[in-house]
């Protein structure tokens, strides 16, 4: 077999393709995790293949210009050994000769770029085909969402050259299949979102509820000019939401305050129950004034476009008790 350090070529023994150029061991089609020095130590097993290769040998091309012990050597011959085993053999390739060093006994085919390649029971003629398929599999084994992308468009290349490369297709499932793993959520973060979501009836109908007793002690209070929420019953779209939200109008409105901007700081710097926050839909009751905050950068007509003039004051209720969400809200415009 040729012993040329030819990177283009690809080595075939058994059910295993090994290719230098690619660093990538694959079995029938699928990679092989090996570690980098014990890929290093096939590369140059496999290309002597037949022949002894002794240890110094071994040390100084995996090695070189680096002082190791022998021990590096026993510990990546035995690493590469489970990993072919794991690969699917049963017969060691690699055999040990005593005191001198090692044989790989595997026949080893060597395919130049210009020959027919085999993966498994599936052949393409096209070189370039076929080199975009290893370069898939090399970074499909990363399982990184970055080294997928790059997986994608190798397989879609290979394709593109050969679309009756079947092992290119296989290359191109595996890879949606994997980034669909990505997305998938830790088993805790899943537990607490299934906790949550059996209860979301409850809190939503509790957030509706509150929000509705809050709006109408609003609508009813001196000091607050208008309310927008639909589920007061003056409101322009009460038959609307009463015909396509029968259980609620939602927990998140405005209001405005008859003393304007300066009215508006002075209760969202005076709350104690509700939080001071831009979010919504927390279970815990927010507030803010959208003047002064979130749409401050705008000029005083682009904000009342926006509907968020000074007045302006926006609320999510929450699931505490009502009569201490009004309670809170009095003290603010009161005090």
């Amino acid at each position: 077999m040729p012993t040329g350090d030819d990177d283009d070529q690809v080595f075939e023994f058994g059910d295993f393709m090994l290719s230098p150029k690619e660093r990538l061991l694959l079995h029938a089609g699928e990679p092989v995790s090996v570690a980098a020095k014990a890929f290093d130590l096939l590369v140059a097993l496999v290309r002597r293949s037949g022949h002894l290769v002794g240890k110094d040998e071994l040390l100084r091309e995996v090695w070189p210009d680096t002082f190791v012990q022998e021990v590096n050597l026993t510990v990546n011959i035995s690493a590469l050994r489970k990993a072919l085993r794991r690969g699917g053999t049963d017969d060691d390739p690699i055999r040990t000769v005593s005191a001198h060093g090692y044989r790989f006994v595997a026949p080893v085919i060597a395919r130049n770029a210009t020959v027919t390649h085999r993966v498994g029971r599936v052949t393409t003629e096209n070189t370039d085909a076929y080199r975009a398929y290893l370069q898939g599999r090399h970074h499909w084994s990363q399982r990184s969402e970055e080294a997928l992308k790059r997986a994608t468009e190798h397989f879609q290349y290979a394709i593109a050259l050969d679309p009756w490369f079947a092992a290119a297709y296989a290359g191109l499932a595996d890879c949606y299949a994997t980034m669909g793993s990505l997305s998938h959520l830790a088993p805790m973060n899943a537990f607490l979102v299934l906790t949550g979501m059996e209860t979301l009836p409850l809190r939503m109908r509790r957030h509706c509820d509150n929000a509705l007793v809050v709006a109408q002690w609003l609508e009813a209070d001196s000091r607050v000019e208008w309310v927008n929420y639909a589920g007061l019953e003056k409101h322009k779209l009460h038959a609307a939401m009463r015909k396509y939200c029968p259980k609620g109008a939602g927990s998140v409105f405005t209001f405005g305050l008859k003393g304007g901007y300066e009215a508006g700081v002075k209760l969202v710097n005076s709350v104690r129950i509700f939080s001071h926050l831009a979010n919504i839909g927390d279970t815990r009751s927010l507030i803010i004034h959208p003047a002064s905050t979130t749409h401050r950068q705008l000029s005083d007509e682009d904000r009342v476009k926006a509907g968020a003039g000074p007045e302006v004051v926006r609320l999510s209720v929450g699931i505490e008790d009502p009569k201490d969400l009004i309670a809170d809200l009095d003290q603010a415009m009161a005090g």
